[in-house]
């Protein structure tokens, strides 16, 4: 999963006036920490905080700031008014579509497998700009969705095939499901890894940028508000409401691979069922 370029508003190196993000430019910042990642919201945040550790990163994973009912979508995970942050939410978002609000919590993917790992230093992917907006616009509706704001590392995906083409995959679990209520046994899967793994360090205030860049964020912890930098980005999943979990109706009590799901140059992503062909 690939983020997009900053948003426009380069400073001049020479001008240590905030961004057009009312940020300062890195190096006058004074950092409390620093880490490869920094994992915001839920269930999904604690799933991937686990997949980047395992693949080596240094993660800090902090809870959302607000909660489903403080904001919409991804600008509910900020703890506290902060226009910067909020503008730049929005303008990654501004141009999506509505989505069918009658789609299932989890779609269920049919999948031939993994690429060999050759064809994927060697191939160049293509993609086209209406289709990544309408996969945007499918994981911000979604109930386990993902914006990550900066390049995201090679090693946490894999890129698989199948019939709806080729997407780039990070395999999370695999893990029993009940054939009449898939969508509920992610939902608990996902609510299991948060009593066991999901000891957050601190609250999301806003974003930190340099440049229109997100180069951290503002962290609320016990001893006051802690300013972290991060090396490879913010991973955001937006906080939903608690409904009935639904997914793709499947033939019978099985196994089934949970995964964030993406697509080559998109920034966004979703969580999903895939099955073998």
């Amino acid at each position: 999963m690939t983020p997009p370029a900053s948003i426009p508003g380069e400073p001049d190196d020479d001008d240590r006036t905030p961004d057009a993000f009312g940020g300062r430019h890195t190096d006058d910042i004074d950092w409390d920490d620093v880490a490869d990642v920094i994992c915001v919201g839920g269930g999904l945040g604690v799933a991937m905080a686990g997949a980047a550790r395992a693949a080596g990163l240094d993660v800090l994973l902090v809870e959302a700031g607000g909660s489903p009912t403080t904001g919409s979508g991804l600008a509910g995970l900020l703890g506290s008014a902060h226009a910067d942050s909020e503008h730049y939410l929005s303008a990654l978002t501004e141009e999506f579509d509505p989505v069918d609000v009658t789609a299932p919590d989890v779609t269920v993917r049919v999948v031939d497998g993994p690429s060999p790992a050759e064809s994927r230093r060697t191939r160049l992917p293509t993609f086209h700009g209406a289709a990544l907006r309408d996969w945007g616009s499918s994981c911000v509706a979604a109930r386990y969705g993902l914006l990550y704001t900066r390049v995201y590392d090679p090693r946490l995906s894999a890129s698989y095939t199948g019939p709806d083409g080729t997407v780039e995959v990070t395999v999370l679990a695999t893990i029993e499901l009940d054939s009449a209520r898939p969508g509920a046994s992610v939902a608990n899967w996902l609510a299991g890894l948060v009593d066991e793994e999901g000891e957050a360090h601190g609250t999301l205030q806003h974003l930190v940028f340099d440049g229109g860049a997100v180069v951290g964020a503002a962290l609320s912890t016990e001893d006051g508000v802690r300013l972290v930098r991060t090396r490879h980005g913010v991973m955001l999943s937006p906080l939903a409401a608690e409904t009935d979990s639904s997914a793709e109706d499947l033939e019978a009590d099985t196994t089934a691979e949970v995964a964030l799901v993406s697509r080559a140059a998109s920034r966004f992503g979703r969580l999903e069922l895939l099955r073998r062909t």
